[in-house]
């Protein structure tokens, strides 16, 4: 099955979290649950660049991600794609994050009842995502995607 296909493209639509599994300089596993939106066929994730996510993927470029689909109505299976991960820091990247992402996670019902809150954190999270300071976008370019039927 590939990344592009409409099942796929589906899926990671109802999806909200991408558990990113990336392996350190060190050669130790780590799994890092992250926001993320589907843009020209690629996946982009925004973190603090001091996160071991990035840190890693600046050693080893392999990533692993799953989703789980958490606003289908009843999920039977999770989703694993691996690909190759970048480090952007350019505000290309960040307005796709923004695009994207607004609508996604913040301009949903349950989005703008979190929004308000914990609307204190407004300039914590402008500082990021529309600065850059301390953060940096994790782009991954999909190679393969398979179904794994959920371990419960």
């Amino acid at each position: 099955m590939q990344p592009i296909d409409p099942e796929v493209q589906d899926f990671l639509a109802c999806s909200m979290v991408a558990r990113v599994a990336t392996v350190s300089a060190r050669g130790r596993p780590h799994l890092t649950p992250l926001s993320f939106v589907c843009d020209g066929g690629r996946i982009y994730m925004i973190t603090a660049s001091t996160v071991l996510a990035p840190r890693n993927v600046a050693a080893h470029s392999s990533v692993v991600l799953l989703f789980d689909a958490e606003r289908a109505p009843r999920p039977d299976r999770v989703l694993r794609i691996s690909g190759q991960a970048t480090l952007r820091t350019d505000r290309a990247a960040r307005r796709i994050m923004m695009r994207r992402g607004v609508p996604k996670y913040y301009l949903c019902a349950s989005g703008l009842l979190s929004l308000l809150r914990h609307i204190g954190k407004l300039p914590v999270w402008l500082r990021a995502f529309v600065r850059g300071a301390d953060s940096v976008v994790v782009e991954v370019v999909p190679e393969t995607a398979e179904w794994l039927g959920r371990p419960w």
